[in-house]
């Protein structure tokens, strides 16, 4: 009996796709077994993101009137970003451990046979996880499935229409935070084991029980019911925290404009600068992870993506003011940001 596991792997295409010379062969690599290795889809990442891409951003640059807002390359802007967005993501999925398979050689063959099960329905149920590797391995002590997908989100009325965006592509797919300890990505995880759980026994593979999900099982129809119910609970629990996300955009707008009044001291603009940058760099933390983009009034999105537009646009010529807005949240002031009330209270008047 095995359990199910999920963790996130490291990404090496180079590993994935077995590119060793004849001297630098991992160890706990058995060489016999890699002709029965399986290859579902192999794409470089760049090609993929252009794919992806390339249509939003090419429609993106035809809106900016300034060059230096236009975006050469989706991969490469990625690739630079400070915000933890990723190029791509990875997870191992895999049945059992080294003990099983060696205590049961049978048990090679049919979680091989549960791992293509698993890997040839996978985008038919992550229609927002656009795969660009799926590596099958077959030649280590416990067979195992690489998945390597780049997150898509769509939707946008500010920016890019379509973007790299874990967060929102869980949502997306109906999937949406609740707590610290129930996460999006966690929920998803939770429900992919589940049904991988339901592939292995279908192929003759015992589960541990303590490893299956609590997660009923549900139709399409009574999931979607499901997951509306949910999203309402949540909207009802966060309204009291939105309404304060947007009498906050409005204080920080408030303290623009007080900053550009000639009429106050430099102590007191000096203040209202403080609060600015403090307030700027907020935003870009939470409009790369998306921490406002669920159940919030497009007004509020609206004034937040206006806000930060307007902001760089007013002082676009002050190098220094923009090397303090681009200035990245440390760990401190993003958790910081993540207590107030679940992204909420007291963010945006300098407090």
């Amino acid at each position: 009996m095995g359990s199910i596991s999920m963790p996130q792997g490291k990404g090496s295409q180079y590993h994935n796709r077995r590119g060793y010379n004849h001297s630098n062969w991992p160890k706990n690599i058995d060489r016999s077994r890699t002709p029965d290795n399986i290859t579902f889809i192999d794409v470089d990442v760049r090609t993929a993101y252009k794919s992806i891409f390339g249509r939003a951003v090419d429609e993106y640059n035809a809106r900016q009137k300034r060059a230096d807002r236009k975006i050469d390359s989706y991969y490469d802007y990625i690739k630079k970003s400070k915000n933890k967005e990723k190029l791509f993501y990875e997870d191992v999925i895999q049945w059992g451990c080294k003990e099983d398979f060696e205590n049961n050689p049978h048990n090679r063959e049919r979680a091989k046979k549960a791992l293509v099960k698993y890997a040839n329905s996978f985008h038919e149920r992550n229609h927002n996880l656009k795969i660009i590797g799926a590596y099958l391995h077959m030649d280590e002590a416990s067979p195992h499935l690489h998945i390597d997908y780049i997150p898509v989100a769509s939707g946008y009325k500010q920016g890019l229409k379509l973007r790299n965006s874990l967060d929102r592509a869980m949502r997306e797919m109906g999937f949406c935070t609740t707590s610290k300890k129930a996460n999006a990505t966690q929920q998803w995880k939770d429900n992919e084991r589940s049904i991988f759980a339901d592939i292995c026994r279908s192929c003759g593979l015992q589960v541990d029980r303590e490893q299956q999900s609590t997660r009923q099982s549900l139709s399409v129809e009574e999931y979607g019911k499901a997951r509306d119910k949910m999203k309402a609970e949540i909207a009802e629990e966060k309204a009291e925290e939105l309404q304060q996300i947007e009498e906050n955009l409005k204080a920080a707008k408030e303290a623009k404009e007080k900053w550009e009044d000639l009429y106050y001291s430099d102590r007191e603009k000096d203040c209202f600068y403080q609060s600015l940058v403090k307030t700027v760099r907020q935003v870009n933390f939470m409009l790369a992870n998306n921490y406002i983009g669920w159940n919030i009034s497009d007004n509020a999105r609206l004034m937040l993506s206006n806000l930060r537009d307007e902001v760089y646009t007013a002082y676009g010529n002050d190098r220094s003011m923009l090397h303090d807005f681009n200035k990245p949240l440390n760990t401190h002031e993003e958790d910081e940001l993540c207590q107030q009330s679940d992204y909420g209270n007291g963010i945006y008047n300098g407090r």
